[in-house]
C-alpha cells in the first residue's frame, strides 16, 4: 500500500532534516552533489519522463518546506517538475547553482552535459530533502524509469521493487538493535553528558596553506581519484588479514592523512584531538521499502595525534568503536541529541553558534552503490544497463560546514573503490586540495602494496 499525496502533506520535519534545514547557510549550504556518467544517446525526452515518475515514488523530492502552526513542514511544491539544465552543445554553460532554498523550490537540481563520447549528469540534492543512500536510490529510480522507456522489446529491463510511502511517517524514529536488546535510557541528563564530551575536546582544524583563494566558488565540483582495482583488492585483503573492515582501514588512513597534512604545514597542536565524523545507515532491513528520504546519523572518532604513531593499535581502536557503535546502534544517540536540541529553547542556537567544528574532516563510507539502487538492472561487467545507455561510473560527496573544512566520500562501483573529495572552497585552492587527495589515495595505494 502505497499512500497519495494528499494523505503525506503536510509532514513534520524530523530531527535530523530540521538541524539540516538550520545550519544551512547561502556560504555553507548543506547540499550535496553526485554524478552519473553514462554511454550511449541520452534521450532527452525518456529522461525527463523518468525523472517525473521517480518523484512520484519518492515524495520528498517534490517537497517545499513550510511553517505551519509553529512547525516546520514538508508541503508539496506547486512545481510540475524538476529543473533539469540540459545543453548538450560541447562547450556549453558551466555549471553555476546558486543557493538551494527550500522555502521556495524542491530539494533536487539536475544538469546535463557532454563528457567526450559520454554524457554526465550532474545531480543536487538538499541534505534536508535526504542523505546520500537516498539521493542514490533517487538517481537508480531515474535510470530503471528510462531503461523500461528505451530497451528494445526483445531486451531485459530493469525492475523497480515496491515502495512503501506509509514509511515516511517512521522516518524520525530511532530503533533498537533487536528486541533481545534491553532498551537504552537515554535521559537528558546522559545526552547532555554525551553532548560535553563531543564539544569539550577541542577540535584540530585542518590546515588551510595558504591565502584564501581568489577563484569563483562552484560548489558543484569535487575531486575524484578512480583507484586502480588491484589497489581495491589489497585494502580488502588488508581489511580480511587485520580482522577489520574497509570502513576501518580507510578511517585510519584518513587520521594519518589529516596527521600528516598538518605536520607539513606546522599546524599540529598536540593538545587538540583529531576527529573524524563519519554518517550512519540508521535503515533496519525491514524498511528495504522506504522511499529516497533521511534516515542517517552520525559517529565521531576522536584521536591525539600522538595516538596515531601506532598505526596497529590506531586500527584496532577504530575497529573497536566502529563495531560498538553498529551491533549497539549507537548512531541513536547523535539521534538524541538532535531531538534535545530541537526541544530545549536556545540550545540549537548555541550550538550553530560555537567556533569549534565538531569534526576535522568528514568521511562517508557509502559502500557499492548499485546496491542502494531500489532496483535490479540487467549488469555487463558490473555496470548497469537502462535501455539504451550504460551506467559507467556514479559517484559523490558531501557537503562541509564553516570549521571543518574536509569531507571524503569513497563509493564503489564495477567493482572500483572512487575517493571522492570535498575541500572547503574558501579556503582551498583546486591545487591545494589535489595534493590532499593525493596524500591520501597515496597512502591507500601503499597500504595495498603491503597487503
Amino acid at each position: 500500500m502505497s499512500l497519495n499525496s494528499e494523505t503525506i502533506f503536510p509532514l513534520r520535519l524530523s530531527d535530523f532534516e530540521y538541524y539540516m534545514y538550520s545550519v544551512d547557510t547561502p556560504q555553507y549550504p548543506m547540499a550535496f552533489f553526485l554524478k552519473a556518467v553514462v554511454t550511449g544517446e541520452l534521450r532527452r525526452a525518456e529522461f525527463e519522463q523518468s525523472v517525473r515518475s521517480a518523484c512520484e515514488r519518492h515524495p520528498l523530492s517534490r517537497a517545499i518546506v513550510r511553517r505551519s502552526l509553529g512547525r516546520l513542514r514538508w508541503v508539496e511544491s506547486e512545481r510540475e517538475k524538476l529543473p533539469i539544465d540540459w545543453s548538450m552543445e560541447p562547450g556549453g554553460p558551466p555549471l553555476c547553482p546558486d543557493h538551494l532554498n527550500l522555502n521556495r523550490e524542491p530539494g533536487i537540481r539536475i544538469w546535463v552535459r557532454p563528457a567526450g563520447e559520454r554524457t554526465e549528469i550532474t545531480f543536487e540534492f538538499h541534505h534536508a530533502c535526504c542523505d546520500g543512500i537516498g539521493a542514490t536510490q533517487f538517481i537508480g529510480d531515474i535510470l530503471a524509469f528510462y531503461g523500461q522507456q528505451t530497451a528494445e522489446p526483445d531486451a531485459e529491463q530493469p525492475r523497480l521493487h515496491d515502495l512503501s510511502t506509509e514509511l515516511l511517517f517512521r522516518r524520525g524514529e530511532i530503533f533498537e538493535r533487536s528486541k533481545d536488546q534491553p532498551k537504552q535510557k537515554r535521559s537528558v541528563v546522559k545526552v547532555i553528558h554525551k553532548f560535553r564530551r563531543l564539544v569539550g575536546r577541542k577540535t584540530m582544524l585542518l590546515a588551510a596553506p595558504g591565502e584564501p583563494p581568489s577563484h569563483s566558488i562552484d560548489r558543484s565540483s569535487f575531486l575524484t581519484e578512480i583507484l586502480e582495482r588491484s589497489v581495491f583488492r589489497g585494502l580488502r585483503n588488508l581489511a580480511k588479514q587485520t580482522g577489520t573492515s574497509l570502513n576501518d582501514v580507510l578511517l585510519r588512513e584518513m587520521f594519518l592523512t589529516l596527521r600528516d597534512w598538518n605536520v607539513q604545514h606546522q599546524a599540529l597542536i598536540e593538545s587538540e584531538w583529531l576527529r573524524i565524523g563519519m554518517p550512519i545507515n540508521m535503515r533496519p532491513p525491514k524498511f528495504d521499502g522506504l522511499p529516497s528520504c533521511n534516515m542517517v546519523s552520525f559517529m565521531f572518532l576522536p584521536r591525539q595525534p600522538d595516538f596515531c604513531n601506532d598505526e596497529e593499535k590506531l586500527l584496532e581502536s577504530i575497529s573497536e568503536q566502529t563495531t560498538r557503535t553498529l551491533n549497539q546502534r549507537l548512531g541513536n544517540w547523535s539521534l538524541s541529541v538532535l531531538k534535545l536540541m530541537r526541544k530545549v529553547p536556545g540550545l540549537l542556537p548555541l550550538l550553530l553558534n560555537r567556533r569549534d567544528p565538531f569534526a576535522t574532516s568528514i568521511l562517508a563510507n557509502v559502500g557499492e552503490m548499485h546496491k542502494n539502487f531500489s532496483a535490479a538492472f540487467p549488469m555487463h561487467r558490473g555496470k548497469c544497463i537502462a535501455g539504451n545507455i550504460v551506467l559507467d561510473w556514479l559517484g559523490g560527496v558531501a557537503p562541509v560546514r564553516e570549521g571543518t573544512r574536509l569531507a571524503v566520500t569513497a563509493c564503489i562501483y564495477a567493482n572500483e573503490l572512487s575517493i571522492n573529495m570535498n575541500c572547503d572552497q574558501h579556503l582551498y585552492s583546486h591545487d591545494e586540495a589535489r595534493a590532499l587527495l593525493d596524500l591520501f589515495c597515496e597512502r591507500l595505494k601503499s597500504r595495498a602494496s603491503h597487503a
